[in-house]
């Protein structure tokens, strides 16, 4: 309903590198590599600081992104025009932790991009947020990620369906996440040794 924002936070820890990780989940062109939701996942421009282009790919930090998710029934697929910025937070300490921040949020209204149809059979999203933030493990070779998720469901969302989507989705999504992840560092490395620049 109009209004109506759903939180959802999680945290969890990785067995893989940052790096890894991040190159993983910034890459919007491998997306649907690990993200089976993702129907459609693209840059649309970026713009500001390339700091961080080793790990995403793309041409700057800051970029427009269009995001087409397929959803369980009975919601439509939905559709975003998400405004991103990766950043890397320096340490308060020589030593301290090397962390980074990842802010999803949804497009100004007056954005160009938002000026064309919704695609067929979704429902456009019109309020959401996505903060995560990423730093190393205690352990070597690990990752912890702290995500705060926010979005209007713009429908009433039944009990039953919310307690799916709490104890069923969520979870099954950030296991494939991890799965993926475990996986993309291993053909990294391969990659690496093989003298070749992994996919």
């Amino acid at each position: 309903p109009e209004g109506r924002l759903d939180v959802y936070v999680s945290d969890i820890e990785l067995p893989v590198r940052v790096e890894s990780f991040l190159q993983m989940t910034c890459a919007t062109t491998s997306r649907s590599d690990w993200d089976e939701t993702a129907k459609d996942f693209k840059v649309l421009s970026s713009w500001g600081p390339s700091e961080l282009q080793a790990l995403h790919g793309e041409r700057a930090d800051f970029m427009y992104i269009y995001w087409l998710m397929s959803t369980p029934f009975p919601l439509a697929t939905r559709e975003y025009f998400i405004e991103r910025k990766l950043s890397y937070l320096r340490p308060f300490t020589a030593d301290g932790p090397r962390a980074y921040l990842k802010i999803d949020r949804m497009m100004e209204d007056s954005r160009p991009e938002l000026q064309v149809p919704t695609a067929k059979r979704a429902v456009r999203v019109t309020d959401y947020s996505q903060y995560q933030l990423v730093w190393p493990g205690e352990a070597d070779g690990t990752t912890v990620v702290r995500t705060v998720y926010v979005e209007n469901p713009m429908i009433t969302i039944p009990s039953w369906l919310q307690s799916w989507i709490t104890d069923k989705a969520l979870p099954k999504g950030l296991r494939a996440m991890s799965k993926a992840a475990v996986e993309f560092e291993r053909k990294q490395g391969r990659g690496a040794k093989n003298g070749k620049k992994a996919n």
